[in-house]
């Protein structure tokens, strides 16, 4: 715990120092995801991004704060009892890389790819947000604002359960920090700028005031290795994880098309002493995206299992233009068995960090 201790605040330290070379953020892209993206937006994304998770309950009001806060950091101040309380083994086969691939033990495989990679990133990125518009300290602030909304996401995942869960051990004291300490160093950002190009196209998060749902918040990443000048593999991924081709339609402008699945709903439930997730929904998708220098305009989602297809579109701010008004687009469209549950609509503005929905939508996903 004390060597913790000690590399967050030799990170804070590092931090002090001045961004050099923007790696992520484009303040000359005015449009698209990168127009979006800010501190505000930024955390509500990734601070609600549990929400999409159909075990959990999307109403604002519903949340369990103080339940949350209280078993969270009760954790996290004694990781080591607790995880002795669960058993090593069980903690290291839940949360660590292994090749017994049943659904029970799969809760370590988006460790890598979303807590270090793409919160390593994001770090990286608004810490260049701050140095831009010239805030002191720029990667302290960035590092701040980094671990404020992941422990929030981490409150709102414990939420009502009564005991503390291990799992946002290994989430906040190491895979966190192996990002933020992996992207410090140029090497690895030069790795993910030039070879294999990552960004950050997260949502536009809504709130619906007609029934106090958050809509539309998460983190999602895209990935693209070009094999030529005009094509590239294209991964995205977060809550939904796809893969498939990018092609670029001119200079700026590209079109990218991926298959996959999307975890729908993940329950955590508390069997022989120790939480276990059990995935219950992981819907096949496919998804459509349109994006100008690697900030993403428009994205078109489909879901579906046996019972239930789903429609989700974003068309972000600066597609259209009225009268130096640049606004957004959310909607949400489901079929379930032979008739429409939901339709909501959601519109956003360039600078705003959340939008405002309206419709019929379930409190879970």
């Amino acid at each position: 715990m004390k060597n913790i201790c000690i590399i967050l605040l030799l990170l804070i330290v590092f931090s002090a120092l001045n961004a050099q070379e923007y790696y992520y953020y484009k303040p000359e892209i005015k449009i698209g995801s990168e127009a979006y993206f800010n501190p505000l937006s930024m955390s509500l994304n990734g601070g609600f991004d549990i929400l999409r998770n159909g075990a959990h309950n999307k109403k604002l009001t519903y949340q369990h704060y103080y339940n949350g806060q209280k078993l969270l950091f009760r954790g996290l101040a004694r990781p080591f009892k607790y995880i002795e309380d669960e058993g090593w083994s069980h903690f290291l086969s839940q949360e660590f890389p292994n090749v017994d691939l049943k659904g029970e033990k799969l809760n370590f495989m988006p460790n890598l790819p979303i807590h270090t990679i793409g919160e390593g990133m994001r770090f990286v990125k608004v810490s260049e947000w701050y140095d831009y518009h010239g805030y002191p300290y720029p990667k302290t602030l960035g590092l701040l604002t980094s671990v404020s909304y992941q422990l929030f996401n981490e409150v709102l995942e414990q939420g009502g359960t009564p005991r503390v869960r291990t799992d946002p051990i290994a989430d906040v004291w190491f895979y966190n920090n192996l990002g933020f300490i992996l992207f410090s160093f140029d090497s690895v950002n030069e790795f993910f700028t030039e070879t294999l190009v990552i960004n950050d196209w997260s949502l536009q998060p809504m709130y619906n005031p007609f029934n106090d749902n958050v809509e539309n918040a998460g983190e999602q990443y895209v990935g693209k290795y070009s094999f030529n000048n005009e094509y590239a593999l294209f991964c995205y991924w977060g809550m939904d994880f796809l893969a498939g081709m990018s092609k670029k339609l001119d200079e700026d402008r590209a079109f990218s098309i991926g298959a996959g699945r999307v975890v729908n709903k993940i329950e955590t439930q508390y069997i022989d002493g120790h939480y276990k997730p059990k995935v219950s929904t992981i819907d096949y998708a496919i998804g459509f995206f349109y994006d100008y220098q690697n900030s993403l305009l428009v994205s078109n989602h489909f879901s579906l299992n046996k019972d239930v297809v789903k429609m989700k579109t974003n068309i972000y701010p600066g597609l259209y233009d009225f009268k130096g008004i640049r606004p957004g687009l959310y909607s949400k469209i489901s079929y379930e068995k032979g008739e429409f549950t939901e339709f909501v609509l959601g519109f956003s503005v360039d600078g705003f960090p959340f939008g405002l929905a309206a419709g019929n939508s379930h409190s879970f996903n």
